[in-house]
């Protein structure tokens, strides 16, 4: 013990028994010496028989060293610590420990500096007092010994039950319930010292438990379903416990403790847990352990069904959310077509009040046109009645030469000529304006913006007219129409196809190009 203490950093250690005759006993690890007690009553409380761990004053130390080791000159460079127990009525123990690297503030009192030292001080303190302790008290140790190696031994299989619990817990979705009840029963009867281990199922159509996995005898399983079946009262949270006793003497009760623990989800009972030792009564820990591990038990289920309800969960949103995608899509396809047929609506519109305000303009122009045709005719017969007077009256000369000069002045020949030229072009004009027009009407198909049967050449030379503008000056259009039938479908829609083919096509020109449009049969159905 001394040699210990020495490792721990003192220089020099002395135990003192102190025997009532007043004899001290001496030990430093390797010799014994001996004293009187009334030589050392100056520097250690031996009336006190015993006292806490203190330190010497630089006085007591000298004092004491002086008596133990008076070969020693320089008494000021050490310093020392004490600690005394009673042993018995008639002894006493006092462990004394000298070191040599403490200083000292004042003649009084000894500060001790380093950290390493206190450590090593508390540390002797405390074997110092356990291994006194153990030599008084030796049955009692050899009995707390082994109490305490039986309960690290328990601890250390319900860590092990535990660590099991918990990583079974967290797989459990992964593994089958067969495994699981089987190893969790194994567990359970280690944790207890027991080999009378059940888990039973209950059945939700007739309220009973069937057994599920055991590790037991067949008597123990008979008496547990015999106390199953009779009045108990099973209560969420806590455990049920049976002793044996001289009210029950059933010959099936062959077991001196039984403990059920009920397993519930939510406030149905799902499942039971039932133990039993036949010579002995389960200890306070093993009751606590139990308890402890079926609760474990029940939240390892309680997860799984949770993990497993929450994956249902997912995997119907999973499938809601595909749905709702899929109807996005169609929800976008419907709202893109609604957006063409508007804009469709709105072009129509715009060409169909483009037409309606055209119309007007054409309409009166081509009358006052028709008018004028018929005031210029007028107007040119009495130019050529004057001539006819001018060649019958040939003795008018100066009429003659009157009506020859307004003729030169206002150019009557010329007007002659030209009239008829730029009354023709004007009727073209107005003629054209009239097919744009109606060409205009015929691509807007305001009214009739559904399905019908149409004359799909006739959209085509409508939609050129209404693109010639962008393409007569970079495009040649050659036309190769076919006797092809009335077609089923929606005019407008065709007509914005082939105007955006066309506008395209023209796009696609840089300089100078040609456009071949062709129509025909492939078959008598397409």
């Amino acid at each position: 013990m001394l040699d210990l203490f020495k490792q721990l950093g003192f220089i020099e250690t002395y135990l003192l028994l102190i025997e009532d005759e007043g004899k001290v006993s001496v030990l430093d690890g390797n010799t014994t010496s001996y004293l009187r007690s009334e030589h050392l009553l100056d520097c250690l409380p031996l009336l006190f028989k015993s006292a806490e761990p203190c330190k010497f004053n630089k006085k007591e130390l000298q004092l004491f060293l002086k008596q133990i080791s008076p070969e020693k000159k320089e008494f000021d460079k050490y310093t020392g610590m004490y600690f005394g127990i009673e042993v018995r009525e008639e002894l006493c123990v006092f462990f004394v420990a000298i070191h040599d690297n403490i200083s000292s503030e004042n003649d009084d009192s000894i500060e001790i500096e380093d950290p390493e030292l206190k450590k090593n001080l508390n540390e002797f303190l405390f074997l110092f007092e356990l291994i006194i302790s153990s030599l008084v008290h030796k049955k009692d140790g050899d009995n707390l010994k082994r109490s305490l190696e039986a309960n690290r031994q328990q601890q250390s299989i319900w860590l092990e039950s535990l660590d099991w619990l918990i990583k079974a817990s967290s797989h459990l979705e992964e593994t089958d319930y067969d495994g699981f009840y089987a190893e969790a029963i194994f567990q359970l009867s280690r944790l207890v010292n027991s080999d009378n281990c059940v888990i039973y199922r209950a059945n939700k159509e007739n309220q009973s438990l069937s057994l599920l996995n055991d590790l037991s005898s067949s008597d123990f399983t008979i008496h547990v379903e015999e106390l199953i079946k009779s009045d108990i009262a099973l209560i969420k949270g806590s455990f049920t416990e049976f002793h044996q006793n001289s009210s029950n003497n059933s010959p099936n009760y062959s077991f001196k403790h039984i403990l059920l623990f009920p397993i519930f989800f939510g406030d149905e009972l799902r499942m039971m847990v039932a133990i039993g030792k036949k010579d002995s009564d389960f200890s306070s820990n093993e009751v606590v352990f139990t308890g402890l591990f079926c609760d474990g038990i029940q939240k390892a289920l309680e997860r799984r069904n949770f993990v497993k309800s929450i994956r249902r969960k997912n995997e119907k949103l999973t499938e809601e959310k595909e749905e709702q995608k899929l109807l996005i899509h169609k929800l976008h396809e419907t709202q893109d077509q609604l957006f063409q047929q508007e804009k469709m609506a709105s072009i129509g519109q715009l060409a169909a009040g483009v037409a309606h305000e055209i119309n007007n303009p054409v309409g009166y122009v081509s009358s006052n046109i028709s008018s004028l045709e018929g005031y210029v005719d007028d107007m040119l017969s009495v130019f050529d009645f004057l001539d006819s007077i001018i060649l019958s009256e040939p003795n008018y000369e100066e009429l003659k030469e009157r009506i020859a000069k307004l003729k030169d002045d206002l150019d009557v020949e010329f007007i002659k000529e030209d009239c008829g030229t730029l009354l023709s072009e004007s009727k073209e004009g107005i003629i054209r304006v009239k097919e744009i027009v109606q060409d205009l009407k015929d691509f807007s198909h305001v009214d009739e913006a559904t399905w019908q049967e149409a004359d799909l050449v006739q959209g085509i030379e409508s939609t050129l007219n209404i693109v010639s503008n962008d393409l007569k000056y970079k495009a040649k259009i050659t036309k190769e129409y076919g006797d092809i039938p009335l077609v089923t479908c929606v005019p407008p829609q065709i007509n914005q196809v082939i105007m955006n083919l066309l506008v395209n096509a023209g796009h696609a020109i840089k300089e100078q190009g040609e456009i071949s449009i062709k129509s025909y049969r492939i078959n008598e159905d397409k």
